[in-house]
């Protein structure tokens, strides 16, 4: 069993509030959209194509500003 150091605890609180929330959203995210995909066999189609094509829309933000990101050199 490994010791607990201090520059461990100052590493863990040096993680910045946006990365912290980011988490949280996406595991939102994410139990949201199991939530959408059990219901797509139960509403009508056009719900269904609507809430693909929102997070199609998402997804694609989402790349493009990690793509933004990772050229700007501000990768992890």
């Amino acid at each position: 069993m490994t010791q607990w150091e201090p520059e461990t605890a100052h590493r863990l609180l040096a993680v910045p509030v946006w990365e912290r929330c980011s988490m949280l959203f996406l595991v939102v995210a994410l139990f949201l959209f199991g939530v959408l995909m059990g219901t797509a066999g139960h509403v009508p189609v056009p719900v269904t194509v609507v809430a693909g094509l929102a997070i199609v829309a998402w997804l694609v933000v989402f790349f493009a500003r990690e793509r933004r990101k990772a050229a700007k050199g501000g990768g992890r």
